[in-house]
């Protein structure tokens, strides 16, 4: 009898092997195409499943790729887990795949994948035809199919196509990994992306949506639409990209009172106020490795035209072997601000190469100065006999000096500190008067609170203000401009409790350096410290 037994279950398990084999090889024949939203919302309605206000909002998001930064207890897995559902339930063919960051996060969230299936089985809304826990596979007799699997072994999803991938605690995924693993396999069939997170830090996941903007700002002004609400129709009309954030207390499921629940309350004494922040409020807790926390795309990045009328500086860090990028980018120097209107970015090229190819840009005409890094001598000689006749330009070498002197230097003219505390001194004010009506007798606020504030102010002071305090503006073209500021950072530290060295990462830090000496060589005289040499190398 046992024998038996044991020959029906290797039997029922090759039948549902077989079966979803078959859905599995069907599925990848069906052309894919969005589930309309009115289906969708039907198959949730059936389910008996019900959402937030905010949760509706991003399921009505007919976008094709969505980015769900979002604080804790918001409820991003619950409805991944519904889209997931309604998706395969909805469409034929679909194929989705789940993927958490660690096992142990899919180890945790698979049984809520199969209590819901389960759930809507039981309604007669789909039919399971395989389920295999260990592979964490399951088929449809629709054929569809969701498979699930941790980044952990990003290589295993290379080959593979999708219509919808779900990346869960996504912040952590390895950015490099994800652009060349698991980006690729929705190509094939035009599939969607829904990436959930809580906040970490500065993470890549902020920055996609940025990066799409600033291409499309690119193509349109490239197409003759130079002014603001031109640029912002063309981008609206044409991004896939969107960006939600929301704080803990939206979700009126588990805090009923919203902001003044008594346990967000409760949580808001509790906690220390970034972690609050960052927990609760889904404000992403600042990076300490990060170099320019002064800079914001929103208040430094815009259109900026050519002044016909000025000279055009370059800032150079040259690659000698062509092994290294190299970097050149190009400014207007007004006096009071520094405008950047273009940048050139390389590899495998030499000063021959470079020089030509700037020839050809609008502005080579007027460059009056080129700053090129001193630990390279050899490269003012080949501009300099590189130059034609006529083309008169000052070519120098940043003297020398320390990298943190240059950095601050720099922070100084992305944010003037006398300006800006000028500007921001009633929020300050404000924020540090609601802090202390909230201690209790005998407390005071600690240098950590002290902190939070800063950040806080810094958030609240409005774009037009931090403006009036910048002195160093780039055009939305400058992408590798950009995205330095946004990702020059210090070495990390193993230990968060010992000081950083303030030593800069030597990676993706090439637009830095020029930018660096340029604004070294040409403005180190308005500051009374450094103009008097005290900087200079022995």
């Amino acid at each position: 009898m046992t024998t038996t037994a044991l020959t029906g279950d290797i039997w029922h398990g090759a039948i549902e092997r077989l079966r979803g084999n078959i859905a599995r090889t069907q599925a990848r024949s069906i052309k894919f195409d969005p589930v309309p939203l009115d289906q969708m919302w039907e198959f949730y309605r059936k389910a008996g499943w019900k959402f937030t206000e905010t949760e509706t909002q991003v399921l009505n998001d007919p976008s094709r790729f969505i980015v769900l930064e979002v604080a804790r207890r918001w409820g991003k897995t619950e409805i991944a887990i519904k889209k997931t559902i309604a998706t395969l339930g909805c469409r034929p063919g679909a194929l989705v795949a789940y993927i958490p960051r660690h096992r142990k996060v899919l180890e945790r969230n698979w049984p809520r994948f199969t209590r819901e299936l389960e759930h809507c089985e039981s309604l007669g809304l789909l039919r399971v035809v395989s389920r295999r826990d260990v592979e964490k596979d399951i088929a449809l007799d629709n054929f569809s199919n969701l498979t699930a699997g941790s980044f952990d072994h990003a290589t295993t999803w290379v080959g593979s196509g999708y219509d919808l991938v779900i990346g869960d605690e996504a912040a952590l995924f390895d950015e490099k990994a994800w652009n060349e693993t698991i980006e690729p396999a929705i190509s094939d069939r035009h599939g969607s992306i829904m990436l959930i997170s809580t906040p970490f830090g500065d993470s890549w996941l902020t920055d996609l949506a940025a990066d799409e903007m600033r291409g499309l700002r690119r193509q349109a002004r490239q197409e003759g639409i130079t002014d603001d609400a031109g640029l912002d129709a063309y981008v609206e009309s044409r991004r896939e990209w969107r960006y939600y954030n929301f704080p803990s207390w939206t979700n009126t499921f588990v805090f009923p009172g919203g902001e003044h629940d008594p346990e967000i309350k409760r949580l808001r004494r509790t906690l220390s106020p970034e972690d609050f922040a960052q927990q609760i409020m889904g404000i992403p807790k600042p990076s300490r490795d990060r170099i320019y926390t002064e800079f914001r795309e929103e208040v430094h990045c815009g259109v900026i035209e050519l002044d016909q009328k000025r000279t055009v500086s370059l800032g150079v860090d040259p690659s000698m072997m062509g092994s290294n990028p190299y970097a050149v980018v190009a400014a207007q120097d007004l006096g009071d601000q520094v405008r950047f209107i273009d940048e050139y970015h390389q590899t495998g090229v030499l000063a021959d190469d470079v020089i030509a190819s700037l020839r050809k840009r609008q502005w080579w005409s007027k460059v009056k100065l080129i700053v090129i890094d001193d630990a390279h001598p050899s490269e003012v000689v080949r501009w300099r006999g590189l130059l034609r006749k006529g083309e008169i330009i000052d070519i120098v070498t940043a003297k020398k000096a320390e990298v943190s002197s240059g950095i601050a230097l720099v922070r100084k003219w992305l944010r003037d500190p006398t300006i800006y505390h000028k500007v921001s001194e009633g929020i300050r004010e404000r924020l540090l008067q609601s802090a202390q009506m909230q201690l209790e007798d005998g407390e005071r606020i600690t240098p950590e609170e002290y902190h939070y504030i800063e950040q806080q102010t810094s958030r609240q002071v409005g774009t037009n203000e931090l403006r009036s305090c910048s002195r160093i503006f780039v055009d939305h073209s400058c992408e590798n401009i950009i995205r330095g500021f946004r990702k020059y950072r210090s070495k990390s530290r193993r230990d968060e409790s010992r000081n950083s060295l303030e030593k800069p990462l030597d990676a993706d830090d090439h637009e830095m350096d020029a930018l660096r000496y340029l604004i070294w060589y040409t403005k180190r005289r308005f500051d009374p410290l450094l103009a008097s040499g005290w900087w200079t190398a022995a």
